[in-house]
């Protein structure tokens, strides 16, 4: 990004509400037909909702994605993409957005960075520490962040080549899974993940068996609970709930 499109860029809400080590909440209110002018996210995101209605979010490839929110709708959102935000419906909106700053020290590099790149970063994550084995055995769940437990989270899942979720099961929320290396099967529907794939599992779609047909690192996203009841497969020593 060159210095002169930096200039350009606003800020990301209204007004800052409240911040500290962890979170940064700002405001975000548009009357209709009001823009906030194109910013950049650096940290990953939620969005809470509080006056709903639609906006429209325009990139910088100038492509428009339409989103109808309600009071109270909560979205994540990953770091890195540059946009404008409109109120493109007849009532007022208004949101708090909130920025998680434990992933800040990727922020200053990611306007430079490909894709590639940035999944070189996300690998820094991958050291000795912060890793809970789970109940599987060859499982183990890095937690990068999480609402409350079982809520919406982030986590790093490192499979060992071998080790298997045993049999079908649902989950309360989307869980989305984005492979940075090995191979992850799910043979059942013949897919098997591997580095630079998306998988998404929506919420109450029966899934599974799957087995690591090599070492696998996945970066594993919840935007609710992780479950209605727990498997006797979940937990362990650790708390996360894999795949």
């Amino acid at each position: 990004m060159s210095t002169s499109t930096q200039e350009q860029l606003g800020p990301i809400g209204d007004r800052i509400v409240m911040e500290n080590d962890h979170v940064r909440v700002w405001e975000v209110s548009l009357a209709p037909g009001q823009t906030q002018p194109r910013h950049r996210h650096l940290l990953p995101y939620l969005v809470v909702a509080l006056e709903g209605g639609e906006t429209a979010i325009t990139n910088t490839a100038g492509e428009v994605r339409r989103v109808v929110e309600r009071p109270g709708d909560v979205a994540f959102h990953p770091p890195g993409e540059t946009h404008e935000l409109r109120n493109a419906g007849s009532t007022p909106y208004r949101n708090r957005l909130i920025e998680f700053k434990r992933m800040e020290y990727v922020a200053p590099a990611l306007q430079q960075m490909s894709p590639d790149q940035l999944q070189e970063l996300v690998l820094m994550a991958e050291d000795d520490t912060g890793w809970e084995q789970q109940r599987i055995p060859g499982l183990r769940i890095k937690m990068l962040w999480e609402a409350y437990r079982d809520g919406p989270s982030i986590a790093l899942a490192h499979f060992a080549k071998g080790s298997s979720v045993p049999r079908p099961h649902i989950h309360a929320s989307n869980q989305y899974m984005y492979c940075l290396k090995g191979k992850y099967a799910y043979p059942r529907s013949n897919i098997v993940l591997t580095p630079g794939m998306f998988y998404w599992n929506p919420k109450d779609h029966p899934h599974g068996p799957t087995e690591a047909l090599e070492d696998s690192l996945l970066i594993e996203i919840y935007d609710g609970p992780h479950y209605y009841e727990r498997p006797d497969f979940h937990g362990g020593t650790g708390r996360h709930g894999a795949e």
